[in-house]
């Protein structure tokens, strides 16, 4: 019975922090969102859900929801958006500075010279 019990609390915070990571998945792209927001909509305690995220997916659901806006940058990118405002307004950062900061931390580079080097690249593809 308590190896069935352990077995159903594991799951539970599995899929609890499923749930979180989906709900970023979905609304990262809003510059206020937060682990408290997430609280609120799934019911518990923000501090609760940030010891659990960290402690399942072994990084902080701010590490979690900066590498998705990175990613989703770095599509915007890739995809010929070649305005670094507007790439940072829809990767979720509400400041442009602040985004090419990120950026560079991620990646190891500018979003220009980011920008730059896929379009050489897809240049040289042709």
């Amino acid at each position: 019975y308590t190896v069935a019990n352990l077995a159903d609390v594991k799951k539970e915070t599995n899929e609890l922090t499923d749930r979180i990571a989906e709900y970023a998945n979905l609304n990262f792209s809003n510059s206020t969102l937060n682990l408290s927001d997430i609280a609120d909509e799934l019911g518990y305690d923000a501090k609760y859900l940030s010891a659990l995220f960290c402690a399942k997916r072994g990084i902080t659901f701010t590490q979690y929801l900066r590498g998705l806006r990175i990613k989703h940058a770095a599509f915007l990118f890739d995809e010929g958006v070649e305005s670094v405002k507007s790439v940072a307004i829809l990767s979720g950062f509400s400041d442009a500075l602040y985004f090419s900061k990120i950026f560079k931390q991620e990646t190891g580079m500018t979003p220009s010279a980011y920008f730059q080097r896929r379009r050489d690249e897809k240049l040289n593809q042709s």
